[in-house]
């Protein structure tokens, strides 16, 4: 995602592009903590929405 908005709309961006990871810890067994610990795509989408609002 970051690579094709660096590639089409570079010269728009007013700040870093930001990133979404994992947590920092091993990923669980358990698939409720391994839910947890993985981004999902809601946190993507809170995280581009938040980015159009000039948030960090």
């Amino acid at each position: 995602i970051s690579a094709r908005i660096t590639e089409q709309a570079f010269y728009e961006l007013d700040a870093p592009i930001g990133r979404v990871c994992s947590k920092e810890v091993p990923t669980p067994y358990a698939r409720h903590m391994e839910q947890a610990a993985i981004p999902s795509a809601e946190d993507v989408v809170r995280a581009a929405e938040a980015a159009m609002r000039g948030e960090s």
